[in-house]
């Protein structure tokens, strides 16, 4: 199992240096707010599993590879922006940006925002997971924790949606498949494990 990463302590890619500002979550994976050496601000995630002594643990990241390719495809103003994925002295890290906002569970109980912002909410939610399985990516988490509300005063709304955490997504074309989803959300193929698919987040969303 991985360990913490003490805040101030430095972590280096191939690509970048990543300085450690602040520990935000320790569960299933271990999250942190970083500071990347061109400036940017980074989401940090840190899988506690798999080991190298794990038996699937060359699947696990040639999985992570394959899909971190396919995400780079994603347009960033509708998904998280997917940087790189890095190991660090048997720890495994996955870069995404840092986007300052709510989700949407948040946002529903602490902002109450009236009928016209539910509706464009769940408008663009669709459109978002439209175009994500246009690009052969089957989310397969979907809940309200995973879109990210954004303000954004350029827009009349006043607001902007994006889709996150494609951690256990699925891409059917490539047979890349990590599913997972959460108890209350999940699709009845989910509880069946058998033929997950886009049928399967349209049936989350419904």
């Amino acid at each position: 199992i991985s360990t913490v990463v003490q805040e101030g302590l430095k972590l280096k890619s191939p690509n970048y240096d990543y300085t450690i500002d602040k520990l935000l979550n320790d569960g299933a994976s271990i999250v942190y707010k970083a500071s990347r050496s061109d400036g940017k601000t980074i989401f940090l995630k840190q899988f506690k599993e798999p080991t190298e002594h794990q038996r699937d643990y060359n699947d696990f990241i040639a999985f992570q590879h394959s899909v971190l390719k396919t995400l780079m495809q994603l347009p960033t103003n509708i998904v998280e922006k997917n940087y790189e994925y890095f190991e660090v002295k048997g720890s495994h890290f996955h870069a995404k940006s840092f986007e300052e906002g709510k989700d949407l569970n948040k946002m529903i109980y602490e902002d109450k925002p009236d009928f016209s912002k539910r509706f464009h909410i769940v408008k663009t939610a669709l459109g978002i997971l439209k175009m994500v399985h246009k690009k052969g990516v089957v989310h397969s988490d979907l809940k309200p924790h995973q879109f990210f509300i954004i303000n954004d005063s350029s827009i009349s709304i006043g607001f902007r949606v994006k889709l996150i955490d494609f951690d256990h997504c699925m891409i059917p074309s490539l047979n890349l498949s990590r599913p997972a989803g959460t108890a209350e959300w999940k699709s009845p193929e989910h509880v069946k494990n058998s033929d997950i698919g886009y049928h399967s987040d349209v049936f989350t969303m419904g």
